[in-house]
């Protein structure tokens, strides 16, 4: 009879081991484990201006309709203005200072802009800091191509109705957005200077 002294107990399965998607083992790796901890710890660096922003696709439900008085005064659409810009170095006190003067003259209104840097942002980050409503309307390059940014200026002037177009210097984007919002006849306040 063998003795069982010298054995030892079969370990459990090493927690490192998972099953996969389609049912095949597969070794937990140290990148893997990194990338987990870097996703989990991404998610508190995201800046509050990314935080406060609207994407077109997180809109919250609208209200069931509950009496006729209501039906027949429909809520004030409200008023947009479209920034673009150059992606590259734009004053920050100066894109404050437009959009202060411009809140002083027309009063509240909210901000739709493409989301690049930049101009956008900093409009963004003016919104936030107002307590206003900023939306970004990003281009699909990934599904439209080269046509994606014209797409996007005319889905942005089409659907939000702006009555005012800020444009900082630069980019075929903004040009085109300025060129689109000119045939449209929407007010455009080009600035000379980033």
């Amino acid at each position: 009879m063998a003795s069982t002294e010298g054995l030892q107990p079969r370990p459990d399965p090493t927690p490192s081991r998972h099953w996969g998607a389609i049912g095949v083992r597969f070794k937990k790796t140290r990148r893997h484990e990194d990338i987990q901890k870097n996703r989990t710890s991404m998610r508190s660096l995201v800046p509050p201006v990314a935080a406060m922003t609207l994407d077109r696709h997180d809109r919250s439900p609208t209200p069931a309709q509950g009496s006729n008085q209501e039906a027949a005064n429909p809520p004030a659409k409200p008023r947009t203005v479209l920034v673009c810009g150059d992606d590259g170095a734009v004053d920050e006190q100066r894109v404050f200072a437009i959009l202060d003067r411009l809140l002083a003259d027309e009063g509240e209104f909210r901000i739709v802009h493409a989301g690049k840097r930049g101009a956008d942002l900093l409009a963004a980050r003016w919104a936030v800091a107002h307590r206003m409503k900023s939306i970004v309307e990003r281009a699909s390059w990934l599904r439209y191509g080269v046509c994606a940014g014209p797409l996007r200026n005319e889905h942005m002037l089409n659907c939000y109705e702006p009555f005012l177009v800020v444009a900082f210097p630069g980019g075929k984007d903004c040009a085109d957005l300025v060129a689109r919002a000119r045939r449209s006849g929407v007010r455009i306040v080009e600035t000379d200077t980033p």
